[in-house]
């Protein structure tokens, strides 16, 4: 039917070629295929869990990192007790030569009792790393890293075996009075239970004896250097335990940055338009609105000439 006053039909065409030509200018503009939810819901929901997920694993990989700087702390500071012992273990061994005189032993013993100082200050030091081994509570002494973007992905490391080592060590350097008289009593204290270390007695310093003592005989010469090994070997495998824990966390945040880059790239694939095929889309749009428009403008002229033949 010819209509003089409305052409609907072509006024239609032409408003719903505008509306997908304004779709296709916002994505080209803001480089999104989803700006809206309705532009796909589901895709959007998805999107949006991709995203959580790549913001969750940039942070754990940050937790790594803090992880392995910390882990890197308590390395060096267990790595730094090896050669103390080891010069101990040194000088056991020179004490033990039947050239030395009385005086000579004297001499290295006051060398052992300076130097076991040092085990004792890096005893101490280390709540620096956040390891409190001279604290109460073993639970303090198990740090927790959480080395993924959801729960359950931690790693544990575990520092009580490694003051399992050190405290007897130091009590055994010092004996129990010795080391009650020290200034690392505090270390005596959290070996002993509440409210702390008793003043010292024959009992006590009996069941706690000085085992780095090089002045007397070849027996307990022979006990100091055995001492020596064992706490050796047991700082060691600490150690080794501490850098495999170490090159875990590293595994680990090698393995959530590269989860995060591909979760973020299939994020991209759902949210981010195609920028070459939404070029086609909007120029195909604008064409069809234009030849809309144009035709709209033909229609609209034939009522216009036929109402001129009734002037």
């Amino acid at each position: 039917m010819l209509s003089i006053s409305n052409n609907m039909t072509f006024a239609n065409m032409a408003a719903n070629q505008a509306e997908a030509f304004g779709q296709s200018l916002e994505k080209l503009s803001s480089g999104l295929r989803i700006n809206h939810a309705s532009d796909d819901a589901a895709g959007l929901q998805i999107a949006d869990n991709l995203t959580s997920q790549v913001r969750g694993d940039a942070q754990a990989a940050q937790n790594c990192q803090e992880a392995i700087r910390i882990m890197n702390i308590a390395q060096d500071g267990t790595a730094g007790i090896t050669p103390i012992l080891q010069r101990m273990r040194e000088l056991i061994v020179q004490s033990a030569n039947d050239t030395n005189t009385p005086k000579d032993k004297q001499d290295i013993q006051a060398e052992l009792d300076s130097i076991r100082n040092s085990v004792c200050d890096a005893y101490l030091v280390a709540r620096n790393a956040r390891i409190d081994l001279n604290g109460a509570n073993p639970i303090n002494r198990i740090l927790t890293f959480q080395v993924g973007a959801n729960q359950g992905q931690e790693i544990k490391v575990d520092f009580n075996p490694l003051r399992n080592v050190l405290g007897p060590a130091i009590l055994s350097m010092f004996g129990y009075t010795e080391l009650y008289n020290s200034p690392y009593k505090s270390i005596l204290d959290a070996w002993m239970p509440p409210p702390g270390a008793p003043p010292p007695t024959p009992a006590l310093q009996a069941a706690f004896p000085k085992k780095l003592d090089v002045t007397v005989d070849h027996p307990t010469t022979d006990n100091a250097l055995n001492f020596v090994q064992s706490t050796i070997d047991g700082v060691d495998g600490q150690l080794a335990y501490l850098g495999a824990m170490t090159n875990q966390i590293a595994q680990q945040y090698q393995d959530v940055q590269q989860s995060g880059q591909d979760q973020d790239q299939a994020e991209s694939q759902i949210r981010d338009v195609d920028m070459a095929d939404e070029t086609v889309t909007m120029a195909r749009a604008n064409i069809l609105r234009q030849s809309s428009l144009a035709v709209l403008a033909q229609s609209n002229f034939t009522p216009t000439t036929l109402m001129s033949l009734f002037k």
